[in-house]
């Protein structure tokens, strides 16, 4: 592989660990967000499904920041497919 596409790939996948973390810094402030939903059942029903959706299933392959974001959106998806249904 030529200099210049080592060092371009170098780059972004500095970029990808950096918006991974500011995405896993996100998603954590989402979890404390959520706590305030507790006051009713449909509250304790977001809560529930956020756990689960929460949970990270390690598939023992794969580059892990292109997992953690895929992760990150099925989060997203499955919270709110769960508050919906």
């Amino acid at each position: 592989m030529p200099r210049g596409q080592i060092v371009n790939r170098s780059t972004l996948l500095k970029e990808v660990d950096t918006d991974t973390a500011d995405l896993l810094e996100q998603v954590a402030d989402m979890d404390d967000l959520v706590l305030q939903f507790d006051g009713t059942d449909a509250g304790k029903r977001f809560i529930e499904a956020w756990k689960r959706a929460r949970i990270i299933v390690d598939s023992g392959g794969g580059h892990a920041n292109g997992v953690t974001a895929m992760i990150i959106l099925r989060i997203v998806f499955m919270v709110l497919i769960s508050c919906l249904g």
